[in-house]
């Protein structure tokens, strides 16, 4: 090789190398161990289609619509020439079963980027990562297309729990996701950053969960910014981040069963970013909770808290106390019948030093005094919860402090499974309580009729008339069109028995906080189609759709193998195949938060003592109505059309609570004693060792049965003043997937306040 020739490879070499390592840094991507990570499209310095993506899956683990935010950049950087739309499609791959969600981006011209979060359903655990399709048109865009994104949960994960909450710390003081993975990985920490201990210290959170020990080591005991913001980027249930990477939708919230947020920060983001507060108090009023630290021990900013949720005047009168008897430094929901997770992790004690289960048993029953100053205070927010924390500092509180906050919460607001009253990786044996009656099973008698009279009449029948007529060849007709008579025959019959529409079976909440103009609707949907819907189903936007598992259908490799896809729009998400399949009941439990003009309009009447005048704008037919007044008197209507007044009788709460406990019994949900195919064993024993020292989920605790049992008690059950509860027809504020189902033994409950 002579010299010149060689200088040139070498040159050429050179440069593929230095363009081979500006391609590596456009799509490195920050890998975190449990919670996602950040990747940058295309891998190739030659970009053809004039455009770069960034996909950010970094999120808790936990079951609801897990946010990946999408960023479309123009390329070179500056403003586009023209407008471009792009179809982004993730697929989260499980085995057979493939999930995929697709959304829209369009590019404007003279815009540089656009950004937006896809709420990709998190139901289960994805096993094979993600895969990325984008297309502008009809044309496939290659180069931003991957096979693999890993960062989500791992199927065969010991340590992941359904039991302990998924957590969100907001902090002002943090700094961005992407900046901070570049300081932990590089160990270069900028010196402007404060080491000493400013940052919410989660693992002090964490210690009182399932495997939340693991935060508790002696290293980790070291309370500084650096070993904090470390150690959450490995946890799979925590996440901390600042106002401006928080999601803008409250569905984007709907993994997190906790948020904790300072006053100061709260100001902040309702001056700031007043959409994603907006979409917190959603998610809140939905069923989960909300703690607001740095409250001072006056509580004087109650006030201010209830003016940031919307209460206009303050209701101050709606904060309670916490129950003394719930003080100790054990959780009560998390009273296992074995101490699974303490046999093999470590415990340590505040000095480093590592103890013995039997000191750690000892240490949760010894119960310290009371406090002097009462050290937080809560109030509900439709079906959700706000604590109010007087200290600046709540992560370092006494254990017992700490244990009294989550007893008095209760593990209705902070644990998904007793909150949603269902597990994603379990068995849900009460989902044959709410089929809808006589479809879905096979009219085996029916059918056995059919033939029998169909062999009769091609065999014996057949042949005689036949050799009667001394035509015998007649039978190479008549057994063919008896056949196709039949077979006719028997489709008329299974048209006729199930029929050919959409029917469905519906127990729906909504409770509409009127001075809020709020309404939060919690409903369990059955559906059933002999034929499935080509278009699948479809909700609003605002909707959190949960299906709930059949634990009889077929084996766990045929039932999974079909394919949902998940469309989004701006106002809907269409659930477009896979979710329902013809003659095959498909179960869903649907929360959704939304603003709402309906309403119960009440005014006092001049005389104290009559009823108040009282005109239903609920947007639906009043069935029957309780309503409390507010100097406490009971007043009950029933039969009025919306827009119409409502004409009051009075009552008591007893009479009402037997006249709606009749009611009820009519539409209770009952086990059918059915079995659709065989259990699917295989798939819940692969979870069986998770949380099985808990008690199993049962949708009796779910935020929906809470709500419409309150009467079906022998305990007298009382509303509260200026509130009502009633029985309708239908409620617009509870979103059905299909368009006017046929509904069977249906309960809508309508709850409010004024």
């Amino acid at each position: 090789m002579s010299p010149s020739v060689r200088r040139l490879f070498w040159a050429r070499f050179t440069a593929c190398a230095i363009a081979a390592a500006i391609g590596a840094s456009l799509c490195a991507s920050s890998v975190l161990a449990a919670g996602g990570s950040l990747h940058v499209f295309p891998n190739s310095t030659r970009i053809l289609h004039k455009l770069r993506l960034e996909v950010d899956t970094r999120w808790v683990e936990g079951n609801g619509y897990r946010p990946i935010r999408v960023k479309l950049l123009n390329y070179p950087p500056g403003p586009s020439k023209k407008d471009r739309k792009v179809t982004v499609r993730l697929v989260c791959s499980r085995y057979q079963n493939a999930q995929s969600v697709s959304q829209n981006l369009f590019l404007p011209a003279g815009s540089s980027e656009v950004v937006t979060d896809i709420l990709v359903p998190q139901y289960r655990q994805w096993h094979d990562g993600l895969q990325l399709e984008v297309t502008e048109g009809s044309r496939r865009l290659e180069q931003l297309c991957a096979h693999d994104i890993s960062g989500a949960m791992s199927e065969y994960d010991d340590n992941y729990t359904e039991v302990s909450p998924s957590v969100l710390f907001i902090d002002s003081r943090t700094p961005e996701r992407a900046v901070r993975t570049q300081w932990i990985s590089s160990g270069a920490w900028p010196e402007g950053f404060p080491y000493e201990h400013t940052l919410p210290n989660f693992r002090n959170v964490a210690a009182f969960f399932p495997y939340g020990n693991m935060y508790r080591t002696s290293q980790a005991i070291r309370s500084n910014n650096r070993s904090i913001l470390t150690d959450i980027e490995s946890a799979k249930k925590y996440h901390l981040l600042p106002m401006a990477e928080l999601p803008s939708e409250w569905l984007g919230y709907t993994t997190l069963d906790m948020i904790f947020i300072s006053l100061a920060d709260t100001r902040l983001l309702q001056e700031q970013y007043p959409e994603k507060w907006d979409a917190i108090c959603r998610w809140v009023s939905a069923g989960q909770t909300l703690m607001i630290y740095g409250v001072g021990d006056d509580f004087a900013a109650l006030s201010e808290i209830d003016l940031s949720l919307g209460y206009d005047p303050p209701q101050e009168n709606t904060w309670k106390d916490p129950d003394p008897t719930l003080y100790r430094s054990q959780v009560d929901a998390l009273k296992p019948t074995t101490l699974k997770y303490s046999d093999f992790m470590p415990r340590y004690n505040s000095q480093g030093e590592q103890v013995e289960v039997s000191e750690i048993i000892s240490a949760r029953a010894a119960i310290s005094p009371l406090p002097e100053a009462l050290p937080f205070r809560l109030r509900r927010l439709q079906q959700g919860a706000v604590i109010a924390i007087a200290s600046d500092d709540p992560f370092n509180l006494p254990p017992a402090v700490r244990g009294w906050l989550f007893n008095s919460l209760g593990s209705d607001y902070w644990m998904w499974r007793s909150r949603h009253g269902q597990s994603q990786i379990k068995a849900n044996s009460f989902f044959g309580n709410l089929l809808i009656p006589g479809v879905g099973k096979a009219p085996v008698l029916s059918f056995a009729c059919l033939i029998t009279v169909f062999v009769i009449a091609v065999g014996p029948l057949n042949f005689f008339l036949v050799r009667r007529l001394k035509r015998p060849y007649l039978s190479l007709v008549t057994v063919p069109a008896a056949a196709v008579l039949v077979t006719v025959g028997l489709i008329g019959f299974a048209l006729l028995t199930d029929g050919i529409g959409m029917r469905a079976r519906v127990r729906s909440l909504t409770h509409i906080d009127q001075q809020r103009s709020q309404a939060v609707s919690w409903s369990r949907q059955t559906y059933y189609a002999s034929l499935a819907p080509s278009g699948g189903l479809t909700y609003p936007a605002t909707a959190a759709v949960y299906p709930i598992a059949n634990p009889f259908t077929q084996s766990y490799d045929q039932n999974d193998s079909r394919k949902r896809s998940l469309l989004w729009t701006d106002q809907q998400q269409k659930l477009a195949s896979g979710y329902i399949t013809s003659r095959d009941a498909a179960q869903f439990l649907v929360v959704d938060a939304r603003p709402t003009e309906h309403a119960l309009e009440v005014v006092p009447h001049r005389d104290p003592k009559s009823a108040p005048d009282t005109k239903n704008r609920l947007g639906a037919r009043i069935r029957k109505l309780l309503l409390r007044d507010k100097r406490g008197a009971y007043w009950q209507g029933e039969n009025t059309a919306d827009g119409d007044m409502v004409a009051l009788t009075s009552t008591t709460a007893p009479l009402a609570q037997v006249e709606f406990q009749k009611l009820l019994k009519l539409v209770e949900p009952r086990q059918q004693q059915v079995q659709m195919g065989r259990s699917r064993n295989y798939y819940y024993r692969r979870y069986s060792n998770i949380d099985d020292e808990f008690p199993p989920a049962s949708f009796e605790t779910s935020v929906l049965e809470r709500g419409l049992g309150i009467w079906n008690t022998s305990d007298p059950a009382e509303l509260a003043p200026a509130t009502y509860w009633a029985i309708v027809d239908d409620t617009p504020d509870a979103p059905l997937g299909a368009r006017s189902p046929r509904q069977v033994l249906s309960l809508h409950v309508i709850t409010g306040s004024w």
